[in-house]
């Protein structure tokens, strides 16, 4: 069971992280992309991906392709899967995706409709508005502490004592220590000056710090992530016991 996805556009004009396709010595890359043959949903491919941070789950479209950021097993006993890897559900070859069949909540796909198709929409929930702006979540249950957490909440951890759990680039860089700390500073000095605004858009250099920063902070978001599991796992053995 899904609870938790983050969608992805296909092309690097529409999403700076799309997922990656193209060539490779002597063969192409693996893609979520779905194949030029009759599969059980029209244009909706379910498969896994090997990638240099952990193997992904992903439900790929033509346009988009859907990466499963949070699931449990219903039919045995296993460690919810939180966060971008997914160990639990392996799809390793066409076999194994054609095999899938896919279930939608009504409730969640009547809300999703009513939200796409509304001309004010302007957030996807009335909660985490905030980090809306900057990633796309939609939960299927709206408990908080079922949600992965990624760079963006990571400072909403209670017991977090990551010096990337501080939203402010002064706090940060007077908190940080090592690598992070060196990252933080040369943002800083990025600034034209302390009255003047940096540009984010196009921002190489930015860009590559904080590319560097996100994977410096990914042993400290899957440390958080094991309690996320643990509050799954916990109201699942509530409501089945």
């Amino acid at each position: 069971m899904t609870n938790t996805i983050e969608a992805y556009g296909r092309t690097k004009y529409v999403d700076s992280h799309k997922e990656t396709f193209g060539r490779l010595k002597n063969t192409v890359f693996k893609s979520s992309l779905t194949p030029p043959f009759e599969t059980p949903y029209t244009d909706v491919w379910p498969i896994s991906l090997a990638q240099a941070d952990g193997k992904k789950l992903l439900i790929g479209t033509q346009v988009a392709n859907m990466l499963i950021t949070s699931s449990i097993r219903l039919d045995t006993s296993m460690k919810p899967c939180i966060g971008s890897s997914n160990v639990s559900f392996q799809l390793n070859s066409a076999a194994d995706s054609l095999c899938v069949k896919i279930y939608l909540d009504s409730v969640c796909l009547e809300e999703a409709l009513a939200i796409s198709k509304s001309t004010n929409t302007f957030r996807t929930s009335s909660f985490d508005i905030i980090y809306q702006l900057r990633q796309i979540r939609r939960p299927i249950t709206r408990a908080h502490v079922c949600q992965p957490y990624t760079i963006f909440t990571l400072a909403d951890y209670d017991r977090g004592k990551s010096p990337g759990a501080i939203l402010t680039v002064e706090e940060l860089a007077s908190l940080a220590t090592g690598r992070i700390k060196e990252l933080l500073l040369a943002i800083c000095r990025l600034f034209p000056s302390a009255e003047e605004d940096m540009a984010i858009i196009n921002n190489t250099k930015l860009s590559d710090y904080l590319s560097t920063i996100a994977n410096l902070l990914m042993p400290s978001i899957a440390a958080v992530n094991e309690t996320v599991a643990l509050q799954v796992s916990r109201i699942f053995d509530t409501v089945l016991s």
